[in-house]
């Protein structure tokens, strides 16, 4: 079931602007937003998760650990 936190409208346009920096990032490096990836920022813009639950969402998706820190990335062969 999901969970709608409503938010101001500053909030939301915080969100777009955050959501469209991440894409032209992605962008001009040359990259393409994965089709679940947009899905969850969108979600996320729209009030409906958090910033931490749509990167959880997407790691999952892929198959990769919970909350793994950079050090423990780094540790993986």
């Amino acid at each position: 079931m999901r969970r709608h936190v409503v938010i101001s409208s500053a909030e939301q346009k915080r969100r777009e602007a955050a959501a469209r920096y991440a894409r032209t990032t992605i962008a001009l490096e040359g990259g393409q937003q994965a089709p679940i990836a947009a899905e969850q920022l969108a979600r996320f813009v729209e009030g409906s998760i958090s910033i931490e639950q749509a990167i959880e969402l997407v790691r999952q998706s892929y198959g990769l650990p919970k909350n793994m820190s950079a050090a423990q990335v780094n540790r993986i062969d």
